[in-house]
């Protein structure tokens, strides 16, 4: 009769130690499983911007074989060299300069801390933030679900890769803190939050360079070639999404009389922006063909053209050059202009004097550019070369 009670208490005790063990599980997982003590010894030999790439940026998907690799390295330049060949191997189209693996995954990271940070914890490191960074936005929510053990909110998810169809998970905010805590078996853990092998999304050609495809249009990058002036506008808006790397979505603006007067029935633009570091280091190429009558139907109020794009920048200084051409006319028109990325969320528009040529005027230096290619690949040799460093 006296061991009833006691063996309730123990049950009761068990019960209590499970979300806290639960708790200490969740809070490693943002560390990924965290460094061993081999692994912090050697962790704190290298600098802080690299530490926090290691653990912030992408401490959810690197795999244990990678972050050793990373810490056994010795100098800056490895590790820019790692991380380049990092995303590269993840990027699900080599042949295009734009990742949208590594830009799908820090806007993920904004999104957390936009929609899961509470009081004491960012967004990326608590349990909803976790899962949605790593398997990205659930099929189905359910909120608000009242229960014995505190509010809870069940995540559907169709299908996951390499877990398999209609997986249910939930997550419980027992203290009403809104700090939701993912229930799942010690078992599942590995299964759900193991990061994926690189080598399973790795092409034949991911080492390789991508090549320009518009080399004309890279060509008056390098060499900030102006003629004629027209009036052109861009915006400039700055998402912080880590400590090191900041998502920068860019509007390009076409005014609605260029619109009309070159794009109302038919045409085809190309466009050219590359960011290049303070340190002439090249840090990222976009290149796209648009076709702007398509975007609108027939008969519609047409009001001014727009590009958007978005990349992935470390805070600093860049100089972006963004180079539209008018394949019928052969019109082209540039911007040069100096962007400083800050690590804090910022807004701005400018109106910006951009420049306007014919290619006609520039057929001879096209032609003399581009027979020397190793001029536009960083040939040192050649004084007369302004080029990038890659």
């Amino acid at each position: 009769m006296k061991r009833r009670p006691i063996t309730s208490l123990l049950l009761f005790l068990i019960f209590l130690m499970v979300p806290l063990r639960t708790h200490c599980q969740k809070q490693s997982a943002g560390w990924n499983d965290t460094l061993d003590a081999d692994e912090s010894n050697l962790a704190r030999w290298i600098p802080q911007f690299y530490r926090d790439w290691l653990i912030r940026d992408v401490g959810y998907i690197i795999t244990k074989q990678e972050r050793r690799a990373f810490l056994e390295l010795t100098t800056d330049e490895d590790r820019e060299d790692f991380i380049e060949n990092f995303w590269r191997l993840r990027n699900p189209d080599p042949s295009s300069h734009e990742n949208l693996y590594e830009l799908e995954y820090y806007r993920r990271i904004v999104y957390a801390n936009e929609h899961f940070s509470i009081a004491e914890r960012e967004g990326w490191t608590t349990d909803r933030g976790r899962v949605y960074i790593t398997w990205g936005q659930p099929d189905q929510v359910q909120t608000n679900l009242d229960s014995e053990n505190g509010r809870q909110e069940g995540w559907h998810y169709r299908y996951l890769e390499g877990i398999g169809a209609d997986i249910e998970l939930k997550f419980v905010d027992s203290r009403q803190s809104g700090d939701y805590r993912l229930i799942f078996r010690p078992e599942d853990r590995e299964i759900l939050f193991k990061p994926i092998d690189p080598d399973l999304r790795r092409s034949e050609n991911s080492s390789e360079e991508s090549p320009v495809k518009f080399k004309d249009l890279e060509a008056i990058a390098i060499t900030h070639v102006n003629s004629r002036r027209f009036e052109s506008e861009f915006s400039v808006e700055e998402l912080p999404a880590t400590l090191g790397m900041s998502l920068v979505a860019i509007r390009i603006e076409v005014p609605p009389f260029e619109f009309q007067r070159r794009f109302r029935d038919s045409g085809q633009l190309n466009m050219f922006c590359s960011f290049v570091a303070a340190n002439g280091r090249l840090i990222q190429i976009l290149e796209e063909t648009v076709y702007p009558v398509d975007i609108y139907s027939a008969g519609s109020a047409i009001e001014e053209f727009a590009l958007r794009k978005t990349v992935p920048l470390r805070p600093g200084s860049y100089e972006l050059a963004i180079i539209l051409k008018d394949v019928a006319s052969q019109d082209v028109a540039t911007t040069y202009t100096r962007l400083v990325v800050s690590g804090q969320p910022t807004t701005f528009d400018i109106t910006h004097e951009t420049a306007q040529h014919s290619d006609t005027d520039l057929r001879e230096q096209y032609d003399a550019w581009l027979q020397n290619i190793d001029c536009l690949v960083g040939a040192e040799d050649q004084a007369s070369c302004v080029v990038w460093s890659r």
